[in-house]
């Protein structure tokens, strides 16, 4: 279905800024955490 998958793409896009933001305010290496994911 692709309102599902519209769903699961949402879902991931603001798990993914809410762990940015929240890994901004934890640890200032925020920026090493990403390149390590890409």
């Amino acid at each position: 279905m692709r309102d599902e998958e519209e769903f699961k793409e949402m879902l991931d896009f603001i798990l993914n800024q809410w762990r940015n933001v929240h890994q901004r305010k934890v640890a200032p290496t925020a920026i090493d955490d990403e390149a390590d994911v890409k």
